[in-house]
């Protein structure tokens, strides 16, 4: 790493995005990397939209912001492909070099189950999503977690294993699978 790397992370409220940010936080700083993090929760607990920044530097002095600003997003972690198909995350992108992983499985909003009619084309969202990226990778991460855990709690998580399997991370699995030792929540399936 030579310079400061930019992880952007939008989605949905009590879904395990700030854990994941963190666990990348831990991560870097056990790799001896340094790092500014943001985390935007606002009211959003649970189902609203969260947002999770994450810039790892080789330095302390190349860190001047803890918010991945406009066009500067190395990796977009989409884990929740609504949430990354919002006009205010796609701006953190730039199809020059925005690396993208998309969690292709939707996750029903408060709308789609009140109104069982109501849906947002999963297809659209992705399209838009790969317009302000340079390459992404698409993985049904809920579905994977689902069946192979029986809980869509470890989406996020199966999200940031094929991040760090595609060589999009700026830290070393070891580092990753250290940080998640750390945390000691589901250690065991999250590794």
């Amino acid at each position: 790493l030579d310079r400061p790397y930019h992880i952007y992370i939008p989605g949905v409220g009590g879904t395990g995005i700030i854990t994941i940010n963190a666990l990348l936080c831990y991560a870097a700083l056990i790799d001896g990397k340094f790092v500014l993090s943001y985390d935007q929760t606002g009211a959003a607990q649970k189902w609203g939209p969260v947002l999770s920044s994450l810039v790892v530097a080789p330095n302390r002095d190349s860190l001047t912001t803890n918010k991945v600003g406009a066009a500067h997003a190395d990796l977009y972690l989409a884990s929740d492909v609504l949430a990354g198909a919002q006009p205010v995350n796609l701006d953190r992108c730039d199809p020059a070099f925005t690396a993208a992983i998309i969690n292709t499985t939707l996750l029903p909003t408060g709308e789609m189950i009140r109104d069982v009619k109501n849906s947002y084309p999963t297809d659209t969202l992705i399209d838009k999503i790969d317009r302000y990226t340079n390459r992404s990778i698409h993985v049904e991460a809920r579905r994977f977690a689902e069946g192979l855990f029986g809980d869509y709690m470890a989406t996020n998580m199966f999200v940031l294993g094929v991040a760090c399997q595609s060589g999009l991370l700026p830290m070393n699995s070891s580092s990753i699978e250290a940080a998640i030792e750390l945390n000691r929540i589901q250690v065991k399936q999250n590794l």
